[in-house]
């Protein structure tokens, strides 16, 4: 409700944080065992409203210390997701994929879905985290306030629900978005065995949220 969504950012303001990394706190406190979130990045510039993929992305390595206050690890979050941010590495990330053939990173893509093999294709889908250890526990794609209006004469957008795209690099998927003050939240799983836990896990993440 915009009730919540206003509470979650006051408390979010009060500890000296962002929204994003009060969310991504919420949901590493419900479940300590996953450590790697993946973040999108945007790098597209003020009025460039052009139809292109502008996004970078970071990988947050952290798990949620249950001895220390919620506050305290929030912080330890934020602070580790800005160093990210500044990391010399984010510069690096999309000229190294452009200098890559096209044929190659389809080979990668089929690689990590285990419908293409060789070797030389299998060990750059490891180095660039589509598999192995560097797989994503979880991805986390907030996409902010939405920059469109929330009223269109009599009708008013209330809520706006992002569903974010299936990637090889991340086993599930959190995409959050907000209008109108109300922020939503969608959870993507691709594993229907997993359903009750993973339900049971997005719900708590959820509750440490109002917390």
């Amino acid at each position: 409700s915009q009730d919540d969504t206003a509470k979650i950012h006051e408390r979010a303001k009060s500890m000296g944080i962002t929204m994003n990394s009060y969310i991504t706190t919420a949901f590493l406190a419900a479940d300590s065992t996953k450590r790697m979130i993946g973040i999108p990045v945007s790098i597209r510039k003020d009025n460039n409203q052009s139809m292109t993929n502008l996004t970078s992305g970071i990988q947050l390595c952290y798990k949620y210390n249950h001895s220390k206050s919620f506050a305290s690890n929030a912080q330890a979050v934020h602070k580790k997701i800005y160093s990210c941010l500044n990391s010399p590495m984010q510069g690096f990330i999309l000229p190294f994929v452009a200098s890559l053939s096209p044929s190659l990173l389809d080979a990668v893509v089929l690689n990590s879905n285990d419908s293409y093999h060789d070797k030389l294709v299998s060990s750059l889908t490891k180095i660039m985290g589509y598999t192995g250890k560097k797989t994503r526990d979880l991805g986390i794609t907030n996409l902010t306030c939405l920059d469109i209006p929330s009223q269109y004469g009599p009708y008013t957008i209330n809520k706006c629900i992002f569903v974010p795209p299936a990637v090889s690099y991340s086993r599930k998927n959190l995409g959050v978005a907000t209008i109108n003050n109300r922020l939503t939240i969608s959870y993507l799983i691709m594993d229907e065995a997993q359903l009750l836990a993973e339900t049971m896990f997005f719900n708590k993440g959820l509750q440490n949220l109002m917390k």
